[in-house]
């Protein structure tokens, strides 16, 4: 089973026409929709060839009531079907586009987190937001509009046939024609868009990172090579457009070139059969009415199939996130208390070992500090601990089972994780503090929570309190401020274990100092696991556990790690001369 999803993710997510097959299958087109603007479409194409019957009587000078009558009938029939077939078709593309959406959206919600995808964020918004419109377009529009051609052409080929046999020869001849143009052209476009998507997929990174951090940027006096490297990758990808017009001019020549040969034929044909005698002027007119359209049909739908090949890169990359593999999940309800171990944990990223047989118990109840110097593998445990990785060898075990077991969302009900730069989303403070809280939260419990971790007159000093708001990723709040906002929707939330990772890494000494008061408050009698190289914290820990090059170095408190543990204590020695000479 394993080995075939394999298979099938290796498939989807090549540019190829087997990704184009796999949205087929899994994106939740809208079926009924299109179903019916098929039939519609093919109405429209009876009602087009009946409508060429009837001109070809009045270009034939039949001007009788019943002719007009006829014939404006079947142009009011026509304009019907062909403006139905355009309603119907743009309601099956943004149906099926919110569709593709969903299901898009529901990936990325359960994907795993060390998935090639799950990095690339800014890709994800262009999934999203472009990819999936502009494949759903070229899907639908060729399912619609690809059967009605076709059919349209059989037909024409048929009513050409009864008024002579010759007019067939026109009609294969362009066929070919029009194959050989959708073959070589919709590889053409293939590689030009597929060239463009990466291009704009690497501009929007671009963006996307600079301008998040546009205050180091300018720290650096860095604007003038950064305006360099922006005009380069706009460069770059102003050369993959200028590509993807010459693939449309030469397509737009191709166009008209047979345009003007469709009539040139009709009327050799049509002038030389007539002086034969073996043409009436009214079956001329219906050819020459006639042949037009059953070119505009085959350029129809060869221009269709280009416009699929062309939407291959947008396929293929909404295949390889529907394959993205879901975060592994047991059905086990988890207890709400039990202990947290390491058993023989091995982790690595790609071909680089981080984490090689770790083994550890955390005390229930007590503070349990993780520490090593930068690279050794001590957030990696904070995440395997949390279930955003899964080891390589080994287990995390939570109340005797591994947490494999467990269903995840009733696992990490029972884990707060508070990480380096825990951000917030947009909205009001009362917003951040109840996020994913999921249950009623008293106006008295949120204000005596806010008293614990010792932010309550800080909020009581903003113009609108608990409604102020909040910029993108609590900007508009101190680091200090933003951390205990954090621990205080942590303590609402009532978790039983809490993850620390290095949570005061970036504030100044007084902030560092409420931070830890509010955690030793709040969190008084429940198990913490704090990754951290904080000298206080570490003194206050009841249990210690030092990691070296992603092994377990050493384990137990303060003073026996001082005692036998050399390392550890060189290791003490240089937090307290950082805090030192921060403190200066």
């Amino acid at each position: 089973m394993k080995e075939r999803r394999k298979k099938q993710a290796e498939t989807a997510g090549k540019p190829g026409f087997c990704s184009f097959l796999y949205l087929l299958r899994h994106g939740r087109l809208a079926w009924g929709l299109i179903i019916a603007g098929e039939l519609v479409s093919l109405g429209a194409g009876s009602a087009a060839l009946q409508f060429t019957n009837r001109m070809s009587d009045l270009v034939a000078g039949d001007f009788s009531m019943p002719t007009l009558y006829r014939f404006i009938w079947m142009t009011v029939l026509y304009a019907v079907f062909t403006g139905l077939s355009n309603v119907v078709m743009t309601i099956a593309q943004t149906k099926s586009v919110q569709r593709l959406r969903t299901v898009c959206w529901d990936r990325i919600m359960h994907m795993k987190l060390s998935s090639k995808s799950a990095r690339k964020a800014p890709e994800l918004v262009s999934i999203i937001n472009s990819d999936a419109t502009l494949s759903m377009q070229y899907i639908i529009m060729s399912l619609v509009g690809i059967p009605a051609a076709v059919y349209f052409v059989v037909m024409a080929a048929v009513q050409a046939s009864q008024m002579s046999s010759r007019f067939l020869i026109p009609i294969f001849c362009l066929v070919p024609v029009y194959i050989l143009y959708a073959v070589f052209m919709g590889r053409w476009n293939e590689k030009t868009n597929l060239f463009v998507r990466v291009r704009i997929g690497g501009l929007t990174g671009f963006l996307s990172e600079r301008l998040r951090n546009l205050d180091l940027l300018k720290a650096y006096g860095a604007e003038e090579e950064e305006k360099k490297r922006g005009t380069e990758t706009a460069k770059k990808l102003y050369k993959e457009n200028v590509k993807l017009r010459v693939v449309n001019t030469v397509t737009t020549a191709y166009i008209l070139f047979f345009d003007a040969v469709c009539i040139i034929i009709a009327i050799l044909f049509g002038s030389s059969m007539i002086k034969k005698g073996t043409l009436r002027p009214a079956e001329w007119a219906n050819f020459f009415l006639l042949l037009p359209m059953v070119n505009n049909m085959l350029r129809s739908a060869s221009g269709m199939w280009v416009n699929v090949k062309g939407g291959i890169g947008y396929t293929a990359r909404i295949a390889e996130l529907l394959e993205t593999p879901d975060e592994e999940s047991g059905s086990l309800e988890a207890p709400e208390h039990g202990k947290l171990e390491a058993e023989h944990l091995s982790f690595s990223y790609g071909a680089k070992e981080v984490l090689h047989d770790v083994s550890f118990s955390v005390p229930e109840g007590k503070t349990t500090a993780i520490v090593g110097r930068c690279g050794s593998g001590k957030t990696t445990i904070l995440n395997l601990l949390e279930g955003f990785e899964q080891p390589d060898k080994g287990s995390v075990r939570y109340a005797g089972n591994n947490i494999s077991l467990y269903a995840l969302s009733s696992y990490r009900s029972r884990i707060a994780y508070v990480q380096q730069d825990s951000g917030m989303f947009s909205g009001t403070i009362r917003d951040a503090l109840l996020y994913g809280i999921g249950r009623e939260v008293s106006e008295e419990e949120i204000l005596s929570t806010l008293k614990k971790v010792r932010v309550d007159k800080d909020i009581e000093a903003l113009p609108e309190g608990l409604d102020q708001k909040v910029a993108f990723w609590g900007g508009s709040l101190s680091g200090g401020q933003r951390q205990k906002l954090v621990i205080a929707r942590e303590l609402l939330r009532g978790s039983e274990i809490i993850l620390l990772d290095e949570p005061t890494a970036s504030l100044d000494i007084s902030a560092k100092n409420a931070v830890f008061s509010a955690v030793r408050e709040a969190f008084r009698g429940k198990t913490l696991v704090a990754v951290t190289h904080e000298l206080q914290m570490i003194r206050d820990a009841d249990w210690i556990i030092m990691i070296e090059d992603g092994r377990v170095l050493a384990q137990g408190s303060h003073e026996e790690l001082m005692r036998y543990c050399p390392a550890y204590r060189e290791l003490v020695l240089e937090c307290a001369y950082e805090e030192e000479v921060e403190g200066r």
